[in-house]
């Protein structure tokens, strides 16, 4: 709970979201999803929501492809031996599957090369190349690499074999010199989607072998109405989610028609799978294939045999098959022990280096084929890039990730001197170092990386569609949702937000104990809530109304169909300690800045006086049609209700006190404002309410004559004062709060608050009682914590403590001066 992210909410146009609601006859809440990815007409929205065959391109405007077909259909003409070469991950392993399938369908003498990834690595290899030839292959056909290996493929010439690369990585200076090399990405090409996967480019040559020699009386399989190709679409979407290519255009239709066929599938070896990886029958989504099936498939490749993939994709018989994916996912469990062994050695060690901000980690005890997913681990852990390297002797092999925002390709280039190989891209790298210059990197790239990272947002943003606060949401907009599917990289799950619901109850649930279930509510409407993978150590606490981005789906428990909101992340600003030392600090300022302080007379000429029964959402519109505007406001609920909307949108930013960081380019929250300088410089419009103003903060304003100022006047008519004086602990919340620090010194106060919030003490009075005891002289805060000190002689009496004596000035001020405003100027 609470993690370190920045969400944005999309507002998408309220009548393009309307029209295309009443065209299409879909629910508002998909509507506004479908507005957000730019489809604005029912036509496109069609298209997209209902993908199609007919929706694929000619797979002939490929570079190549013709002249690779006639060599194909010329080596089955001929009998020719035909080697089909591929990575060893979950793309390469479909696409070899899928071509073996197709070429022994039209007769082929097939066979296939997985490289071992310890030994042999990515790509085609000499090597390789040497045996392939041995094997007495006329033709070699590579699948998901190849683009990059123009020396391995000049070798095959000079062996007598021909060569057909199929990629779809980026391209380099010069093509191999290959028969053909068919690559969306080919500078030359004038295919319309270049983003397909490597199983995609494999498909796209087999449509267009299978329509050739269709064409030519010679079809592949029983039937000439039966296209082999399409019956393997299962295969290609397997291979297009594991490959996280964008799942929009052909990826969209190719990944849609294949998990409907996956559902039921004829291939025996991925029914196997299917079985054990415990998917239940009629429907499998893409998380279910990118968690659930994926990794199972790798897992072999990662710590033994690479081939047993294919050998599992093109198996017939089912005993034998379920023999082997119960192998694999064995094998996987292997490889999660693994990873979480490497893990767990890597915390300790990057908790030792809490002042790096590139976090380099070395063992000799690390299996190389697991430690870029135990790095994702460290970098989400501790929101730092980071390189894990497995050490062999006087080398030592590395996977680095990154954060976003940083482009870790640029940054570790400037260590490249270090390196005895390097490839990789803004998010991901491998690398080889020398173990004797372990050291020397590890202080170069940390140089390197603070420069970097200076003033770069490092936070993982999360996109909304929508902010559905105050908005019902049915089991019917859930299954229209749906209709999305399916989503990944490109086509992100439609997310949403509600902002201050209330939890009801908690608990942990899931056969690890690993997931969180919730009951909150929001108005007289209550609903599930599920946070898979919860890794925080305790639970939220009821009563707790907290923000919640989540994603609606369809709960079948059991014979039954239920609503559940999937959680991707809570955040509840009251309890965070950043916020509430903000909230506080900037409290104290008030007083101590002499905003408390009255004067006769208030002259607010040329100020606008707004009244309105929400005066945030009024501001919400202005913040969205414009920036350059502040808002102006002091007290707690107000101020939390007023940074959880506004913060939502991307422009917006929060300060405390005085004014940070003003840019014409964005919107300032402004809490509790002591000082004013800078505001006269205001471009936009400078808000403020009528209810939750000091009088010093008024002769402020009244100042500002040359920019635009409005006054928000709520019908509700109550100031803050009652709100400032029930955030005071009474005696027994203050007597519950010094009986902890009894109990245990050094807590910090991000632990306090979570220990008082389970005796129904909120964190604002938490704040106050712990800067209230540390101004009576009963506690203190050093660095590590806070302590408690001698008891005093005398008794200490609660209305004497200066803290609270600072609070109640501040709530008779807020009284007095919304008093004054109502009496003395407008008739409200």
């Amino acid at each position: 709970m609470f993690h370190n992210k920045k969400w944005v909410c999309n507002n998408p146009n309220k009548e393009k979201v309307k029209e295309l609601s009443v065209e299409m006859g879909i629910s508002p809440i998909l509507a506004a999803v479908l507005v957000n990815k730019g489809i604005e007409t029912a036509l496109e929205g069609e298209r997209f929501l209902y993908p199609r065959l007919g929706h694929l391109y000619d797979p002939f405007l490929m570079p190549d492809m013709e002249v690779s077909v006639e060599r194909i259909i010329h080596a089955l003409d001929r009998r020719e031996r035909i080697c089909i070469y591929g990575d060893y991950d979950v793309d390469g392993i479909t696409s070899v599957s899928f071509l073996m399938r197709l070429l022994k369908a039209a007769g082929a003498d097939a066979y296939f090369y997985i490289p071992g990834r310890m030994e042999e690595g990515y790509g085609l290899n000499a090597q390789a190349v040497r045996e392939i030839q041995r094997e007495g292959a006329g033709l070699l056909i590579t699948v998901d690499c190849g683009i990059a290996s123009y020396d391995e493929v000049a070798l095959c010439s000079q062996y007598g074999m021909d060569v057909i690369v199929t990629d779809h990585h980026l391209c380099q200076d010069r093509l191999p010199p290959a028969l053909g090399a068919i690559n969306p990405r080919r500078s030359d090409s004038e295919y319309p989607f270049p983003d397909l996967a490597g199983v995609g480019v494999a498909y796209k040559l087999g449509c267009a072998l299978e329509t050739a020699l269709q064409s030519r009386g010679k079809p592949i399989g029983q039937s000439s109405g039966t296209s082999v190709c399409d019956s393997m679409l299962d295969l290609v979407a397997l291979g297009t989610i594991a490959d996280i290519v964008p799942l929009v255009g052909e990826n969209r239709v190719l990944a849609s028609l294949g998990l409907k066929q996956m559902a039921n599938t004829t291939n025996t070896g991925l029914n196997a799978l299917i079985k054990v990886a415990g998917i239940a029958d009629g429907r499998i989504n893409a998380g279910q294939v990118a968690f659930g099936l994926a990794p199972r498939l790798n897992a072999a490749g990662r710590l033994a045999d690479s081939k047993k993939g294919v050998r599992l994709l093109l198996e017939e018989d089912w005993e034998t098959a379920l023999v082997v994916a119960k192998e694999m996912d064995a094998q996987n469990r292997e490889r999660q022990a693994v990873e979480s062994r490497i893990f767990e050695q890597a915390v300790e060690t990057a908790d030792k280096r809490a002042g790096d901000c590139f976090l380099v980690l070395a063992s000799e005890c690390w299996h190389p084929g697991v430690i870029g997913i135990a790095a994702s681990r460290i970098v989400e852990k501790y929101n730092k890039p980071a390189v894990l390297f497995s050490i062999n002797g006087d080398e030592a092999r590395g996977s680095a990730r990154s954060i976003p925002g940083l482009d870790l390709y640029r940054l570790l280039s400037k260590c490249r001197h270090y390196y005895k190989s390097f490839g990789g891209h803004r998010q991901a790298a491998g690398l080889t170092i020398a173990t004797v210059h372990l050291e020397a990197f590890t202080g170069e790239i940390n140089k390197a990386a603070r420069q970097a990272l200076e003033g770069l947002e490092t936070r993982e943003i999360i996109k909304a569609d929508a902010d559905l606060t105050g908005v019902p949401i049915t089991l019917e907009d859930a299954q229209q949702l749906r209709l999305l599917e399916p989503c990944g990289c490109g086509n992100p799950s439609a997310l949403f937000v509600k902002r201050r619901v209330e939890i009801k109850s908690a608990k942990r649930v899931g056969r690890q104990r690993d997931h969180l279930k919730l009951l909150a509510a929001e108005g007289d409407g209550k609903f599930d809530c599920i946070a898979f993978r919860w890794r925080e150590t305790g639970l939220p606490a009821a009563g707790l109304t907290p923000d919640i981005m989540f994603s609606p789906e369809v709960n079948n428990w059991l014979g039954r169909r239920d609503l559940q909101l999937v959680l991707r992340d809570i955040k509840d600003l009251s309890m965070e300690e950043a916020f509430l030392r903000g909230w506080f600090e900037s409290l104290v300022g008030l007083y101590y800045h002499g905003m408390v302080l009255s004067e006769a007379g208030l002259d607010l000429a040329g100020v606008k006086i707004q009244r309105t029964d929400s005066g945030l959402s009024l501001v919400r519109e202005l913040f969205l049609k414009s920036t350059g505007n502040l808002l102006m406001l002091n007290g707690y609920l107000e101020v939390l209700d007023a940074v959880s909307m506004l913060s939502l949108h991307p422009n917006t930013e929060t300060v405390f006190g005085r004014l940070e960081g003003y840019s014409a380019e964005k919107n300032l929250v402004v809490v509790h404002p002591f000082s004013f300088e800078g505001m006269d410089k205001c471009k936009g419009t400078l808000c403020f309410f009528a209810k939750s103003m000091l009088p010093a903060q008024l002769r402020a304003i009244a100042g500002m004559k040359g920019i635009r100022r409005t006054m928000l006047v709520e019908e509700d008519r109550q100031s803050l004062k009652e709100e400032f004086l029930d955030l005071i602990p009474d005696r027994e919340a203050l007597a519950a709060v010094y009986r902890l620090f009894k109990r245990r010194d050094g807590l910090s106060l991000q632990e306090m608050i979570g220990l008082t919030n389970k005796r129904r003490i909120s964190p604002a009075q938490t704040v106050l009682a712990v800067e209230g005891l540390k101004s009576a002289g009963l506690i203190e805060e050093r660095d590590c914590g806070l302590f408690l000190l001698p008891a005093p002689k005398n008794k200490v009496k609660l209305r004497e403590i200066p803290t609270f004596k600072m609070v109640k000035a501040v709530a008779g001020a807020a009284g007095d001066c919304f008093n004054a405003v109502k009496k003395s100027i407008f008739d409200i």
